[in-house]
């Protein structure tokens, strides 16, 4: 197929059932409207497989950290808020107003998010959508297992915004699966 000398497979999905040791073709239906894909994504963002630093690694960790404990970042007056997501869930029913943003990719978005989530702003694009951020209230960060978060929040403090009102889900969206709401699809 990728040399082009046998048939397409446009429209049809082709089925190998190993055990019968059988194939055969189904019809499916092709979106129109959908947008040809010309790149891959960014696998190791959404995957979370990036490196980690020993910074990183602490913080996604369960350590004994403090939930509201403090992780230093490149400005050492700069720090990053930790917070459980059973203390979000606390703070959040007793008032607190918190804009809360999923720094995950798109496809990662459109598998499962938090229900709260004000708006979705994946890493690649945080630098070019500083100005969508709110300076008067708290921010919530979130990804997939709080390591990217971690980094856009170091980010954000180190561009501007106010690191006692930044706060890094801690864990991220499969610890707030395993903790709080575990109708969460695991990814």
């Amino acid at each position: 197929m990728l040399l082009k000398l046998g048939q397409s497979l446009s429209g049809r999905l082709l089925v190998y059932d190993a055990q019968q040791m059988s194939f055969r073709t189904l019809q499916i239906e092709i979106e129109e409207r959908r947008e040809p894909v010309t790149e891959l994504i960014d696998y190791e963002g959404f995957c979370a497989a990036a490196s980690r630093t020993e910074t990183e690694s602490e913080v996604d960790s369960d350590s004994d950290l403090d939930s509201m404990s403090t992780v230093r970042t490149r400005n050492p007056n700069r720090a990053v808020q930790q917070i459980k997501p059973v203390e979000v869930v606390q703070r959040t029913d007793s008032g607190w107003s918190v804009h809360v943003v999923d720094v995950r990719s798109e496809q990662e978005h459109r598998l499962t998010r938090l229900e709260f989530t004000n708006v979705l702003i994946p890493m690649q694009q945080l630098q070019q959508r500083l100005s969508e951020l709110p300076t008067d209230c708290d921010i919530l960060l979130y990804c997939r297992t709080g390591v990217r978060s971690h980094d856009a929040a170091r980010f954000l403090a180190n561009h501007g915004l106010d690191p006692a009102k930044l706060y890094n889900l801690k864990g991220g969206i499969m610890r707030w699966r395993k903790e709080i709401d575990p109708s969460i699809p695991r990814y």
